[in-house]
């Protein structure tokens, strides 16, 4: 966790051996494709009082699954919604929606259990009952009510206004599901998921062989419709006795679905270098272009690494105005494009990191679909790592785990209770313009050099419909400012509304990027204000 509060001050900083391989397998696949589906899925975020609690963010995160024939249905949308006090204390509720488009009569009522909780909220149990209305214009709105049970206790809440439902999805996107045998290793179970991109698809291919074993493989298909004949894919590693495992696949893509290629499994006890986890920083696991990001994993850096970590304060790419793509050793490509290297850490030597860590900015890199996403251990490379990569992947940078956003007063000085940082940080005012930073909100609008180490410009901005919109409170926040000041970090002059509540303010922005996608800061961020 110091890692990661030592990922935003040196953010804020910038303001003003591998030795052998096993055996490798040719492989034939044989399999029958059952089950197609077109999952869309619609997230929605909004700042509301749920009395006792007082102004929480709820965040709703439903999926359904579009099939072919009938309404265009296969099943019901299925979700979670969850009420998100800050970043450590929150519960869930796992939800079926009934019905589909155009069938049954509004309201529709349903029930949810509460699934699960953290912080204060750990080991939670209970329902929620819900009305989901629909407008004569289409617009959806869900109101909801329970009671949620911790250690013997047992506390009732209910919405003080419906939650509007955007209507949206994240594309074009296509799952199946199959069996069948891949010659020699045996019986498989498959999935094939299908990403639409602006020039095609994305597909990850993953064999599962039984509950420990699997493999998985990554290809770019252009075009759209199915892959062309003999499309190439890569092993992007496995699980228990595919961990780390390469190769490639050429398949022929069909309800009798083909292909065949070789793997390659390392050597056992290999410190094979492996990623465990993209994400934005202090985001979701999710990514954009120009974006910080954390990765995770084992092996992904030396051993011998200062406790205090590396970081590219000192790299001389500075001086011809240039930012690192390899510090000390240590690279990372995202999409086949070198990335930008921030920091470094290793588990070996460094008790707060957990795992092996790097923080690195992503390429300029208009591509959205999967990222593929590579380390490079002094000349030894990762298996690929797919993540979902988006136009927007906005997240504030937080000071601690309980999710209070980095921003100053005007004149420097932190902003936040008077207990986070004794004798230094300050509550903000009402009327007050505060200065908060973020990452994830992708390209401004003046033009960027890649690799250059100076990047400015303001955000682009809508007002039909208003983007970026950001909430304090249950109040909406006028946006003085939305500007890219540093390689990757955007700064936000929001003033403070002069009726915000005293205390501790959910916050959260929203922002229209390309072809309609909404996205949202994360859920649970404070602000708190005087």
């Amino acid at each position: 966790m110091l890692k990661q509060i030592r990922f935003v001050f040196a953010l804020a900083s910038l303001l003003p051996s591998y030795s052998a391989v096993g055996q490798t397998t040719n492989i034939d696949l044989n399999l029958t494709l059952t089950t197609q589906t077109n999952p869309q899925r619609t997230v929605t975020m909004a700042n509301i009082s749920v009395n006792p609690f007082g102004v929480v963010t709820v965040r709703a995160d439903l999926t359904y699954l579009a099939g072919q024939g009938g309404n265009g249905r296969l099943g019901n949308d299925q979700g979670t919604i969850s009420i998100v006090v800050n970043r450590l204390d929150s519960f869930d509720v796992s939800v079926t929606v009934p019905d589909g488009p155009g069938t049954g009569a509004y309201p529709k009522n349903f029930t949810g259990n509460i699934s699960g909780g953290s912080g204060a909220y750990s080991g939670a149990g209970g329902t929620m009952s819900f009305t989901l209305n629909q407008d004569s214009f289409g617009n959806n709105s869900l109101s909801g009510s329970g009671s949620v049970s911790v250690s013997g206790k047992s506390t009732s809440f209910a919405w003080s206004q419906p939650l509007i439902l955007f209507a949206g999805s994240t594309g074009d996107n296509n799952n199946f599901l199959g069996s069948g045998t891949v010659t020699p290793i045996g019986k498989a179970t498959v999935t094939f998921n299908l990403v639409g991109t602006p020039t095609g698809n994305d597909g990850v291919l993953t064999l599962t062989f039984n509950s420990a074993d699997s493999i998985s493989f990554y290809g770019s298909f252009p075009g759209g419709g199915a892959p062309a004949p003999n499309s190439p894919m890569t092993a992007l590693g496995g699980t228990g006795a595919y961990a780390g495992v390469t190769g490639s696949l050429a398949i022929n893509f069909g309800q009798a679905f083909s292909g065949s290629g070789s793997i390659t499994q390392h050597a056992a006890g290999a410190p094979a270098p492996a990623i465990t986890q993209v994400s934005t920083a202090y985001g979701l696991n999710e990514t954009a272009q120009n974006t910080f990001i954390v990765i995770k994993g084992t092996n992904l850096v030396p051993g011998s690494t200062p406790a205090s970590g590396v970081l590219w304060s000192n790299a001389p790419e500075f001086a011809s105005g240039k930012m690192p793509t390899v510090l000390q050793g240590i690279g990372v490509k995202v999409n086949d494009l070198p990335a930008y290297v921030y920091f470094f850490c290793s588990a070996a030597t460094d008790s707060a990191c957990t795992s092996d860590q790097l923080n690195v900015l992503t390429p300029l890199d208009s591509k959205t679909g999967l990222a593929r996403v590579v380390v490079t251990n002094n000349g030894v490379d990762s298996a690929p790592f797919v993540v979902p990569m988006n136009a927007a992947e906005p997240s504030f940078l937080i000071f601690n785990t309980q999710g209070y956003i980095a921003a100053v007063h005007a004149d420097g000085s932190l902003i936040g209770p008077l207990s986070l940082y004794p004798g230094s940080s300050t509550p903000a005012k009402a009327g007050e313009t505060i200065l908060a930073f973020a990452v994830g909100f992708g390209l401004p609008t003046t033009p960027l050099v890649q690799g250059s180490s100076t990047q400015f410009g303001p955000l682009p901005r809508s007002s039909s419909p208003p983007s970026p919109q950001c909430f304090i409170g249950a109040i909406q926040a006028n946006i003085a400012g939305a500007t890219l000041i540093s390689p990757g970090l955007y700064q936000f002059n929001l003033v403070v509304p002069v009726n915000a509540a005293h205390g501790d303010n959910v916050v959260y922005c929203s922002y229209n990027g390309l072809g309609g996608f909404v996205a949202f800061t994360p859920a649970g961020n404070l602000l708190t204000v005087q």
